[in-house]
Order: structure tokens, then C-alpha cells, then sequence
């Protein structure tokens, strides 16, 4: 009887090894994975910041019309700025409105702000878009991501990621 009882205890070691040697797999797998997934980012940040301060140095104009957010919903993963998120759009009138309205105390100002030479808040209240006033280009980059086979087949049932990075940045062609 006392065989049987050791035999029972080898076994449920075995069972008790395996489990853990799983654990530590997709722990390792996960992150071997998490480190490829930054340095991935950091090399799309680096070449979006490379193709936007080459587009800075050149006079490109403007790139075209960015989204206005009016506010800002987490998602269901209550993440800031995460992929899930939502927002509500807003638009340039609306942006007029908030920002370079709000620089003179009466609409009778205008006329002096209207007066200064190269006043881009004048040319913000006149309709011109925020993105040529302030001269910004944008780049951005993305690149896709194998998953290892056993992050894929133990946490995350995908086959690839997308990680994308989007710079802005203003333009600096007539600084020097």
C-alpha cells in the first residue's frame, strides 16, 4: 500500500512539473515578446520622427486636415489612448471658436488684431486652418509584428500585431 502512495505522489509531482513548466513557457514566450513589441515601437516612432523632421525642413504645406477631437471616451479597457478608444469629432469652427475667439474681449478688437503684421491668431479667427498657421507636417509608420507560437497559442490568439506611430511636428524651413 505504501508503493501505491508513492506512486501517487511521483505522479502529481509530474502533473505539478508540467504546470509550472507551462507557466514559466508563456511567462519567458511573453516576455521575449513584450521586448520585440518595444523595440518595434521605438524603431516606428524613430522613422516616423525621421520622415516628419525631413518633411519639417522642406516647405511642403499643409498635410492636410487632422481630426479635432471633442472628447476623448477610454474604451472598454478604461486605457487612455489605446487602440479601443473612441471619440467624438469636432470641427475647425468649433476649434475658431474655443481658441482665437477668446483673444480679443469684444468683437470690435478684431479690427486691431486684424492690423498686425503676420497675426496668426487673425488668420485663425479668419477661417485659415490651424495646421498651416502653425506649419505642421505629420509622418507616420507602421509595421507588423509576428507573434512567437506560443504567445499566440497561450495568450493572445493572433497571428500579428500593428504597431503604428504618428509624429507631428512644425515645420523649421526658414529657421536657418
Amino acid at each position: 500500500m505504501q508503493r501505491t502512495a508513492n506512486t501517487r505522489a511521483g505522479g502529481q509531482a509530474m502533473i505539478e512539473f508540467i504546470i509550472g513548466l507551462v507557466a514559466m513557457l508563456a511567462l519567458v514566450a511573453g516576455l521575449i515578446q513584450l521586448v520585440t513589441l518595444a523595440r518595434t515601437q521605438l524603431e516606428t516612432m524613430t522613422e516616423a520622427r525621421r520622415q516628419a523632421g525631413r518633411l519639417a525642413l522642406q516647405s511642403v504645406g499643409s498635410p492636410g486636415t487632422p481630426d479635432y477631437i471633442r472628447y476623448w471616451d477610454a474604451g472598454p479597457d478604461d486605457r487612455t489612448y489605446s487602440r479601443d478608444d473612441t471619440f467624438d469629432l469636432a470641427n475647425a469652427s468649433d476649434f475658431r471658436r474655443l481658441f482665437p475667439d477668446q483673444a480679443v474681449a469684444n468683437a470690435a478688437d478684431w479690427s486691431v488684431m486684424s492690423a498686425i503684421p503676420e497675426n496668426p491668431i487673425a488668420d485663425l479667427h479668419n477661417g485659415a486652418p490651424p495646421e498651416g498657421v502653425f506649419g505642421l507636417v505629420s509622418s507616420r509608420v507602421e509595421e507588423e509584428v509576428p507573434l512567437l507560437p506560443a504567445v499566440r497559442h497561450l495568450l493572445f490568439s493572433r497571428d500579428k500585431v500593428t504597431v503604428e506611430s504618428k509624429v507631428w511636428m512644425t515645420e523649421t524651413a526658414g529657421f536657418y
